[in-house]
């Protein structure tokens, strides 16, 4: 339960961090500026972000393994779980490299990240749906971020075939990440609803 808890304050203050670092940051664009951006060597943040971003995935593996017990017995949960465990992990590596000084490892970690994302809201749907405790509304979130994966996905497609992100990459990274951040919390707030906090 304590877990639960402090996830759920952790999630609180990292969103209460994004928004104090972007309101004293003159120079920042939701659309000119990466979520990473945060974390290079010239933001006066720096430090602060990516060992913020590091204690976030580490929370999430954890938080994936308390969680796992309180799901159906099936692949859907699983897989779940090991998604979840995954995209905790990658979100490590994003903040341990930063893209100024390690671009293609950072930028394979953020995708990997985003990717398992992606594929835990996917069978997060079916898993929705055997679960008494995940609230149906929920499942509103899930398709959010199922259709803000991909959009991610296909910015870094056109990247990749083009040397071009596109004009709103930026924007739909941030809103994702915003999104996966409650997201999260409120996973959190169901979980200690179940246990009877």
């Amino acid at each position: 339960m304590l877990l639960a808890f402090v996830y759920i304050i952790y999630s609180l203050l990292f969103l209460v961090f994004l928004g104090v670092v972007i309101r004293k940051r003159k120079d920042f664009s939701f659309r000119e500026n990466a979520v990473s951006g945060l974390g290079i060597s010239k933001s006066p943040h720096a430090k602060i972000f990516n060992l913020v971003l590091m204690a976030y995935g580490i929370l999430s593996m954890l938080f994936a393994l308390l969680f796992k017990d309180y799901l159906p017995p099936n692949i859907s949960s699983d897989l779940l779980v090991m998604f979840f465990l995954a995209a905790g992990f990658m979100s490590v590596f994003v903040g341990l490299l930063p893209f100024d000084k390690y671009l293609i490892p950072h930028l394979v970690a953020a995708e990997g990240a985003f990717a398992f994302i992606f594929l835990a809201s996917v069978v997060m749907i079916p898993v929705n749906l055997q679960t008494e405790w995940i609230w149906d509304w929920m499942l509103v979130i899930n398709f959010v971020v199922v259709f803000g994966s991909l959009k991610l996905l296909y910015h870094s497609a056109r990247h990749k075939l083009t040397g071009d992100w596109g004009r709103s990459a930026w924007l739909s990274e941030w809103v994702m990440f915003i999104v996966v951040l409650v997201s999260n919390l409120l996973f959190g707030v169901m979980l200690l609803v179940e246990m009877g906090l």
